[in-house]
């Protein structure tokens, strides 16, 4: 990747290390004021921008308190979130804070941390491992009122257990929600459950069995899903 500054459409000289980064009205801002450089230097994509550039997140993310204002930002959807999960990446720094985000007391920002931090899984899961017990944890304490971060929070749990016991303590929470009131909840909880059952050939029964109710009883979204979900299993298995 190029050097920072060509991402903020300054010059090479242009760029210092100490910018201050916010997020506004869909865009990032430098508020400091560097050499003829505006004072409000967009340096990043816009909100409706389907393909967000990767960027060092050392660069954008310089203090672990930026995470919490990057989490506030207005209007929040999935490109918002793409885009801070692209950002964070596997920087260190920044993941501890957006897993510290997750135990905060801000429901909305608990919310926004884990959507966040499942499109991280969905590019890799390997830096989040490190989590995999306090994120089950987590997630088998939080309140049915909040289904989204469940939602959420099922299928990382599912991605980021590496252990054979966290693999099967990840199994046992998901086999509730898999009755929770919520659709959403429910199919992720079927999906964790196929994504434990690659890796764990114990839970193969379990998965299929879900698969297949699902694929009887539910709504169109949750039969898509778990036909897409089968063919992950018909693979894995038909390859031993």
């Amino acid at each position: 990747m190029g050097h920072p500054a060509r991402l903020c459409g300054a010059s090479r000289n242009h760029y210092r290390p100490d910018y201050a980064y916010h997020w506004n009205a869909g865009r990032f801002y430098s508020f400091k004021k560097v050499g003829c450089v505006k004072d409000i230097l967009p340096v990043f994509v816009d909100s409706t921008d389907r393909a967000p550039r990767a960027v060092d997140s050392r660069f954008i993310l310089r203090g672990m308190g930026q995470v919490r204002e990057l989490l506030r930002a207005r209007p929040w959807g999935l490109t918002q979130s793409r885009v801070l999960a692209r950002m964070i990446g596997d920087y260190k720094p920044s993941l501890r804070a957006l897993v510290g985000e997750l135990f905060g007391e801000d429901v909305r920002l608990r919310k926004r941390a884990a959507d966040v931090l499942r499109r991280i899984t969905d590019e890799d899961a390997v830096p989040l491992e490190r989590y995999a017990d306090e994120l089950a944890g987590l997630l088998e304490s939080l309140p049915i009122e909040e289904p989204q971060t469940r939602w959420h929070l099922a299928l990382a749990v599912s991605r980021v257990a590496h252990t054979q016991a966290q693999r099967l303590r990840a199994a046992r929470i998901l086999s509730l929600m898999v009755e929770d009131e919520s659709n959403a909840v429910r199919c992720a909880a079927m999906e964790g459950m196929t994504t434990l059952a690659l890796s764990e050939p114990s839970l193969r029964d379990e998965a299929e069995a879900l698969v297949e109710q699902f694929l009887w009883n539910g709504t169109p979204a949750m039969k898509a899903r778990a036909r897409h979900m089968q063919k992950r299993l018909t693979r894995k298995f038909a390859e031993r």
